[in-house]
């Protein structure tokens, strides 16, 4: 059984409303929304720190160095 993230419903990037090519999208869809890794998703990682209102619309699930730059880090 494959485990989805919890955000697949209101994600923009799930629902391909994020410009990309398709071979990215799936590559990308596979490994942080469909095999456990959502907690690795920098888009999981804004909602679930700052709210949903605050992730970028454009911010793919790998840009983790976005995600630091969000919340403080360098």
């Amino acid at each position: 059984m494959m485990i989805s993230c919890e955000l697949q419903e209101e994600c923009l990037f799930f629902h391909n409303k994020i410009a990309v090519m398709p071979s990215t999208l799936s590559a990308l869809k596979a490994k942080y929304c469909r095999e456990g890794a959502c907690s690795a998703c920098a888009r999981y990682i804004v909602h679930k720190k700052l709210g949903k209102e605050c992730i970028p619309e454009n911010l793919f699930p790998n840009q983790l160095e976005k995600v630091r730059e969000l919340l403080g880090f360098m």
